[in-house]
């Protein structure tokens, strides 16, 4: 059995994380089990396949609740008629999605655990069998942004997508071609941890295609309670992904640089009252010509030096920069939270391109500008000056 700290070691190599559905329990997702509601739902939603069950099931027809009930027995059928009923299996998958939005905001301590894997390069690739979007929603909520791409793949469906079939309790599991394609292009340069959490390895396709073969060249490492090989760890996927993500998360902590979030936006009261304007006041503040003019800079340059009375609305505007390109899929970055004591203002904002792992006005999945922001609130006159560099080095 090894320990937290002899998995930690091996990370150093990059990590393919595969997870299952034990990894979004500590965040209120059923089990399969627990799907047994949505599914009485979606046979009754139509009541030809509902009467198709009661047939292969050799009863008289009633409500999917009787007809099913918690006969693991039934289970089976009654999935495989939400498979044939183009009915049935939208009211499913769509009740599933409804039931992730009310979820999804508030990710277990292991999907942020795995978010800050992720964002600091140790786990390259999640293969995760589940539908859910708890962990899309914990990268987010920490770093402004969307998963890389090219991290994340959900074979087995996503609620992102409801219109498109997925992969139900009664079917085998499946590995697509872009897991294929994404592990062999990593086993091509060099050997890696595979960390399974959380997944039952129940799938035949599954192990032959993916874990079988990693098995016999990297190190494997299972998560779980119930965890017992030489190299797993026992305990919750909560415990030791925490564990595993507590240095990321401490040298977030530390950073001079934060992540800015445009969550709960309010309405211009802030500003009529005088009080100070955060990220979430961007919306209600209208555009200034500036703003086009330091992004246009900014796409052109890769560095702008901006100019004002301290006051002057520099900090609110490069903060609201990256709603401006939303589009984009840029991510804001705020230097020491934004919140900067007095006696470290200074009376400019400084746009650079810095190294990979700073907090960024970031492109997903490249890592792009920084953005220097010192405190400030309203708006009056700024001026703007650029200048083309090559300079990889940190703002000042």
């Amino acid at each position: 059995m090894a320990t937290v700290g002899d998995l930690a070691g091996r990370l150093n190599l990059g990590v393919v994380a595969v997870v299952g559905a034990g990894l979004s329990l500590g965040a209120r997702y059923p089990n399969t089990s627990g799907l047994n509601a949505l599914l009485w739902d979606a046979v009754d939603s139509d009541p030809q396949a509902r009467a198709a069950v009661a047939a292969r099931l050799s009863v008289t027809d009633a409500p999917a609740k009787a007809l099913i009930a918690e006969d693991a027995d039934r289970w089976g059928v009654a999935w495989a008629m939400v498979a044939e009923s183009a009915v049935a299996r939208r009211r499913f998958q769509s009740g599933f999605a409804s039931l992730d939005q009310a979820r999804a905001g508030h990710p277990s301590p292991s999907h942020e655990a795995l978010a800050r894997l992720i964002h600091v390069g140790t786990v390259e690739a999640v293969v995760s069998f589940n539908w859910d979007s708890a962990l899309e929603s914990a990268y987010a909520r920490l770093y402004g942004t969307s998963i890389p791409e090219g991290v994340l793949f959900k074979p087995h469906g996503d609620v992102a997508r409801p219109d498109l079939p997925w992969t139900l309790p009664h079917q085998d599991g499946r590995i697509s071609f872009d897991v294929l394609r994404r592990v062999t292009a990593l086993v091509e340069e060099h050997p890696r941890t595979l960390l399974i959490v959380g997944y039952s390895e129940s799938d035949r396709d599954v192990i032959e295609q993916l874990i079988a073969p990693l098995d016999e060249r990297w190190w494997v490492s299972r998560v779980g309670p119930s965890a017992d090989g030489p190299d797993d760890v026992a305990g919750t996927a909560d415990e030791v992904l925490g564990a595993l993500a507590e240095a990321a998360a401490r040298d977030e902590d530390a950073a001079a640089w934060h992540v800015v979030t445009f969550d709960n936006q309010r309405g211009i009261e802030a500003a009529l009252e005088g009080r100070r304007l955060l990220p979430r006041d961007v919306a209600a503040c209208p555009p200034l010509p500036e703003v086009h003019l330091v992004a246009e800079s900014l796409r052109r340059n890769h560095a702008v030096v901006l100019n004002g009375e301290s006051g002057s609305g520099k900090s609110i505007r490069l903060i609201g920069l990256p709603v401006g390109v939303a589009a984009r899929r840029w991510a804001g970055c705020g230097a020491d939270g934004v919140e900067v004591p007095e006696d470290r203002r200074r009376p400019s904002s400084r746009l650079s391109r810095g190294p990979r792992r700073c907090p960024t006005l970031r492109r997903a999945p490249v890592r792009l500008p920084l953005i220097r922001v010192p405190a400030a609130t309203c708006c009056s006159a700024w001026t703007v000056s650029t200048s083309s560099t090559s300079s990889a080095g940190r703002p000042p």
